[in-house]
């Protein structure tokens, strides 16, 4: 890996302590073509690997976060109200 990438982000420890604590959050890398953290041609942070389709969601951290993991975006997200 890249410079500053040698270490493991705790992802999932992170969501279970925002949901604990109930802070909101938000991962973002929805990109093919990162430059940080590069592996290969890829960067580690690349959630997809099609731009205009969830159905391209790498696997691992981005289809954890987004809606494997107890606590992903899809699993505790909550619609408070619709704006007109």
């Amino acid at each position: 890996m890249g410079d500053g990438c040698a270490t493991t982000i705790p992802y999932q420890w992170l969501l279970s302590e925002a949901q604990r604590v109930g802070i909101g959050w938000l991962a973002w890398s929805w990109d093919t073509s990162n430059s940080d953290c590069k592996v290969g041609a890829a960067s580690i942070f690349n959630m997809t690997s099609n731009l205009t389709s969830a159905s391209g969601l790498v696997a691992g951290w981005a289809s954890d976060v987004m809606r494997d993991d107890t606590n992903s975006i899809k699993n505790t997200s909550v619609r408070h109200c619709e704006w007109k």
